[in-house]
């Protein structure tokens, strides 16, 4: 008894995670296709981080990026049958993968105040460096001020 249960809980749930895991991966044709055109103007113009990125992997990028243009044409994702969803969606996440790990290596420089100083001193790290170290000043920021001072009384 308890196995029938069993599988008839797992059968449910199943049948139930089916809709929700399709409806999560769905995609807007023409707003991949204006990303894949953004996509391929930062590489072809070396810009965005691509410069550093090597030819081998930019004319694969180029290459699966015509693929997946082709894939589409010009239906919409519930015209696409499960295998052309499918392949769809892993040359998107591959793409979209070498996008942002050559957007995270480009080199970002600012000028800041050195702390004391009237001074400007150029400070250059990548993206990946900045955004992280933004993020940790801004958790420095927050936690200082969740607590709050007390008063000094003997």
């Amino acid at each position: 008894m308890n196995t029938k249960v069993l599988l008839l809980t797992v059968a449910l749930a199943g049948a139930l995670a089916i809709p929700f895991h399709v409806a999560a991966e769905a995609f807007d044709a023409k707003s991949v296709v204006t990303k894949q055109e953004r996509i391929r103007r930062a590489v072809q113009s070396n810009s965005a981080g691509f410069s550093d990125v090597p030819a081998e992997k930019k004319q694969e990028l180029l290459q699966r990026q015509d693929e997946l243009l082709a894939l589409i044409g010009n239906r919409s994702y519930s015209q696409l049958s499960e295998p052309e969803r499918a392949q769809a969606l892993e040359q998107i996440a591959w793409i979209d993968n070498v996008a942002t790990q050559a957007a995270d290596e480009r080199m970002v420089c600012e000028r800041v105040r050195v702390a004391g100083s009237n001074l400007m001193q150029r400070v250059c790290m990548t993206a990946r460096a900045q955004r992280e170290s933004q993020e940790a000043a801004r958790k420095m920021l927050m936690s200082g001020n969740r607590t709050s001072p007390r008063p000094d009384t003997p």
